[in-house]
């Protein structure tokens, strides 16, 4: 029999199956209840295991919304050294890496937009052992939608703070300077307090903490001026020419 090819659904436990996995998932499931092997004449085996992972990704958030993010994780063998199995990334007949494909089912992320994925090969050496062990390093780059944090934090904020300018505009007689900058003031902080739901739990300031610091600032300046314009205008109109 020079061809026999079978496929082992049951028995694939007898078939040797290398133990690689992320080291960095926080959770793994397999889509499929049984591994599907196939186990070829040559000797060769392919397994194909469709495995939904989580991962840790910690994100710098200083130029949110307008942030790229950078996530590695590490795929290698979890007990084998490089004597026994040498992991590598796909290759094709030329020696040049398979980019990675994505298949009409390829659900993308509201939020994020995946720039590129790089691959890194080396071989590890542990304290514990002289062996090397091979090691595949991975790194995500994901792009994050801003449209909706520009248009529903930003813009307002800024047209807010903007508004608060037009005071100087009117007339001190009318009365309305102050109410003006008191109305711009509260807009600005309510837009905030409305977004900071929204918004990530970060130790740091991000951009949008940033302008909206600055428009409180120019807020709280514009009704100050005010109060002093409107207060010196009356000192001035009750004593007379």
């Amino acid at each position: 029999v020079w061809e026999l090819t079978f496929v082992s659904v049951g028995e694939y436990k007898e078939v040797w199956i290398p133990d690689d996995l992320v080291y960095e998932a926080v959770k793994s499931e397999y889509e499929a209840p049984d591994l599907l092997v196939n186990v070829y004449s040559d000797g060769s085996v392919f397994v194909s295991v469709p495995i939904a992972t989580t991962l840790p990704c910690p994100m710098k958030l200083k130029d949110f919304p307008f942030d790229e993010q950078h996530c590695k994780f590490t795929f290698a063998s979890w007990t084998s050294n490089a004597f026994e199995i040498d992991t590598q990334p796909r290759y094709d007949l030329g020696g040049k890496p398979v980019p990675i494909a994505f298949t009409k089912d390829y659900h993308r992320n509201q939020e994020f937009d995946l720039v590129k994925i790089k691959s890194h090969h080396f071989d590890s050496v542990y304290a514990c052992c002289d062996e090397p062990y091979p090691v595949i390093t991975f790194e995500m780059s994901v792009r994050r939608h801003p449209t909706t944090y520009f248009y529903g934090i930003l813009l307002p904020m800024i047209l807010t703070t903007l508004a608060g300018f037009l005071a100087f505009a009117a007339n001190p007689d009318s009365g309305e300077r102050i109410g003006l900058g008191i109305t711009c003031l509260l807009t600005s902080a309510a837009i905030y307090i409305v977004a900071f739901e929204v918004l990530p739990k970060t130790g740091q300031m991000t951009m949008i903490t940033e302008v909206h610091v600055i428009s409180f600032c120019f807020s709280w300046a514009t009704l100050a001026v005010s109060v002093v314009s409107v207060s010196l205008y009356a000192v001035k109109a009750s004593g007379g020419p």
